[in-house]
C-alpha cells in the first residue's frame, strides 16, 4: 500500500490580505447599512437606488461580496457617499449646511478644544444610540 501526502505550500501573505479584505468588506457593510438606514430605505428601496435585486444589497451590507463598480456609481448619482462606503472618510461634497457650518467653527479653534468636542459628539452618539436601542 502507498500513501501519498499532498502538502500545500501557504503563503501568509495572502492569508493575511484575505484577512484584511473581509474585514473590508464587513467594514463597508456596517457603512452602507447605517447609511440605508439614515435615508430610512429599506434594502430593496436601496437596492434600486444601486440598480441591484435585494438579495445583492444583502450580501454587501453583510460582507458577502463585493460592491459592482456600477452599483458604487449608482449610488454616487443618487448623492451618496460613496468616499464615505469605501474608506470611512466623508467627502466635503456630501455635508449638508449644519454640518459644513460646524466643521468650519471647529476649525477655527485649538486643537485640544477640537479633540474635546469630538470625545463629546462620541460620547453623545453612544449615549443616543443606547437610547435609541433600549
Amino acid at each position: 500500500m502507498c500513501r501519498f501526502v499532498v502538502t500545500r505550500t501557504v503563503n501568509v501573505e495572502d492569508v493575511v490580505s484575505r484577512q484584511e479584505k473581509n474585514t473590508d468588506l464587513v467594514d463597508f457593510g456596517t457603512r452602507l447599512r447605517a447609511v440605508r438606514k439614515a435615508k430610512g430605505l429599506t434594502q430593496a428601496e436601496f437596492a434600486a437606488l444601486g440598480g441591484v435585486v435585494t438579495n445583492s444589497q444583502n450580501r454587501y451590507e453583510a460582507g458577502g461580496t463585493s460592491p459592482t463598480f456600477h452599483y458604487l456609481s449608482a449610488l454616487a448619482n443618487a448623492g451618496v457617499d460613496v468616499r464615505y462606503l469605501l474608506t470611512a472618510e466623508r467627502s466635503a461634497e456630501s455635508l449638508d449646511d449644519s454640518s459644513k457650518r460646524l466643521l468650519e467653527a471647529c476649525l477655527e479653534l485649538p486643537e485640544p478644544v477640537r479633540e474635546a468636542i469630538v470625545d463629546h459628539a462620541h460620547s453623545l452618539s453612544r449615549a443616543l444610540a443606547t437610547k435609541i436601542n433600549a
